[in-house]
């Protein structure tokens, strides 16, 4: 049988830390890897996109019988769209992409 008590303890850890960085509670963590490395967020509910995804659209449109359709399409364009931008980085170094 696989021990998951490592992974469990890594993940309340990483929760703790977000904790903590939203308090302003310093330092976040004296844990190398999640010091200097970045995760995503334990919660979908806090990464960056699903925050700006409630501010814009469903806490606005909370009565929208089709805001389902509204949240998968602006899903699919933020991550579209950070891809985007992070091969314009790899492919044009700093000079940004512009349209012929």
């Amino acid at each position: 049988m696989m021990n998951i008590e490592p992974f469990v303890t890594f993940i309340f850890r990483r929760k703790l830390l977000a904790e903590r960085r939203l308090s302003g509670t310093t330092p976040w963590t004296d844990d190398p890897i999640l010091r200097d490395y970045r995760f995503c967020n334990v919660e979908r509910e806090q990464d960056r996109g699903t925050l700006d995804l409630a501010r814009i659209w469903r806490d606005n449109h909370a009565d929208d019988p089709d805001l389902w359709f509204a949240l998968a399409l602006y899903r699919r364009g933020f991550n579209w769209g950070q891809q985007l931008k992070r091969w314009a980085t790899r492919y044009r170094g700093s000079q940004p992409i512009t349209s012929a």
